[in-house]
């Protein structure tokens, strides 16, 4: 069981075992009509013309990622304008919406979950929770902040805990739900409204749990409110597949958080010293060890890195 107080902050990077794009993977995706085409041949609401449109504009921007294009153009609305013709085809946040959920609804795949080809940090982790009984399974210090659409830590959880202790699928759900999960943009529906990869009949309904924040409501956002209460409840805190970017960072309040009693790590996968030296000063605090190791860990995937720094074991 996980006795510390333990906050996992999850990126892009996090999923990419179980299937899903890295960030820059995504954007590239989101910037070609070609990938969306079926969209728009499925539903009526996706304009081919407008879809072109959001595709070359997102790759125009030249921003890094699909939260940060929405966050500036999400009120914006798509349209053609001449001295002959006016025609608009919706938002970018609409147009944006449905091309996420297009895009990684595919990637749903419960094989892809339980056996990944690699890099199976979810199993490292699982089999540090479930050494209870059912009863005490909820006692679990754990809680998770995703800056992922995907489902797949709830999906993971929910099937070990289903089959690890043998109970109806109704109780897993309770108990998956135990552990404290914020999906800071969203998600792409809840589990027991759509099933761990099934096709929606309505892509709107999916496209509709996913959250746009302009930078204008930042402060008031619920969501990034309780991630903030969130990182103030942990002793430690460990960033996994994440990307440092300057707007979520600042989103979740750094680095006005007081770190001096807590560890904060993070995966370094392919990270550069001087990124890390410029995500440690975003913080306003240092990844536990990484000034002495940060060369190996840098080449370490997500499951090395958390059993070589011992980031989820119990303090």
């Amino acid at each position: 069981m996980i006795e510390t107080k333990t906050l996992l902050i999850v990126g892009a990077g996090a999923s990419v075992p179980y299937g899903y794009p890295t960030g820059k993977e995504l954007r590239d995706e989101l910037c070609d009509p070609d990938q969306l085409a079926d969209l728009a041949r499925s539903y009526f609401r996706v304009d081919e013309r407008g879809l072109t449109l959001f595709c070359e504009q997102f790759l125009a921007s030249q921003l890094l990622s699909i939260d940060a294009f929405l966050a500036k153009r999400g009120d914006d609305h798509i349209g053609i304008q001449s001295s002959y013709l006016c025609q608009t085809f919706g938002t970018f946040a609409d147009c944006g919406k449905f091309a996420i959920a297009n895009r990684l609804i595919k990637r749903e795949s419960l094989i892809n979950l339980l056996e990944p080809e690699e890099d199976h940090w979810l199993q490292y982790l699982w089999n540090h929770m479930n050494d209870v009984v059912k009863t005490e399974f909820q006692n679990n210090q754990l809680k998770i902040i995703s800056f992922n659409y995907d489902r797949v830590i709830e999906q993971y959880f929910q099937t070990a805990i289903l089959n690890s202790y043998g109970i109806a699928h109704k109780e897993a759900a309770e108990l998956q739900k135990s552990i404290d999960i914020v999906h800071v943009y969203g998600d792409l529906q809840d589990l027991e409204e759509r099933p761990y990869g099934v096709k929606p009949k309505d892509i709107e309904k999916v496209a509709a749990c996913i959250r746009v924040i302009p930078e204008s409501r930042e402060a008031h956002d619920n969501q990034f409110n309780r991630a903030k209460e969130m990182i103030t409840w942990a002793e430690k805190i460990c960033f996994i597949g994440f990307g440092f970017d300057s707007t979520n960072i600042s989103r979740l309040g750094f680095p006005d958080h007081n770190l001096s009693s807590k560890k904060v790590y993070s995966t370094l996968y392919g990270v550069t010293l001087p990124e890390i030296f410029v995500a440690q000063k975003r913080l306003g605090g240092d990844f536990y060890g990484s000034e002495i190791d940060w060369l190996n860990h840098s080449i370490h995937k997500t499951l090395d890195y958390i059993r070589n720094t011992g980031a989820l074991l119990s303090l």
